[in-house]
Parts: C-alpha cells; sequence; structure tokens
C-alpha cells in the first residue's frame, strides 16, 4: 500500500510553516494586534506601595548606630519586665 500525503496543511486551513530568520523584516501587509493591560485602581496602588518598599532601605542605619554606641558604651540595659511586657503585648 502506498500513501502519499499532499499539501496536508491545508485540509483544517492551516498556514504553511514560513522560514524566518532574526532580521527579516515581515510584509508590509501584516498588521499586528497586541494584547493590552488594564489595571485596577487597587492594583495600581499595589503597584506604587512595592515600588516604595523597593526603594526603602531595609536596615533602619540611625537606629541601628544609637544602639550599637549604646552596647559599645555598656549602657544599654533592657529590664526583665520589659522583655517579657514585649513578649506577650498583643498586636493590633
Amino acid at each position: 500500500m502506498d500513501i502519499r500525503i499532499t499539501n496536508a496543511y491545508s485540509a483544517y486551513g492551516a498556514q504553511p510553516i514560513r522560514n524566518t530568520t532574526p532580521g527579516t523584516t515581515k510584509p508590509a501587509n501584516t498588521q499586528q494586534s497586541g494584547d493590552t493591560i488594564t489595571l485596577s485602581a487597587m492594583a495600581e496602588d499595589y503597584k506604587t506601595v512595592m515600588k516604595g518598599l523597593a526603594a526603602a532601605p531595609d536596615v533602619r542605619e540611625d537606629t541601628i548606630s544609637h544602639l550599637r554606641d549604646m552596647i559599645e558604651q555598656g549602657t544599654y540595659n533592657v529590664s526583665a519586665q520589659d522583655v517579657v511586657a514585649n513578649i506577650f503585648k498583643t498586636v493590633e
């Protein structure tokens, strides 16, 4: 039995595969329709906040330097009552 396939891609209306290489231009008559994205107001606010957080430093240098100086001078003391109070402090 000899089966010969001729023009199989046209059976479903598909287009033949064209060889394209980088740097070649597309034919002038093709139109590109791109997808568009519209963000809600909440998403825009979220995006703005995330950009602000990304720009903010991870460490508050002024607080760290003040605590470091107190530790080096031996003046940094935390009472046991303060530690216990902060452990059991209710977050609101």
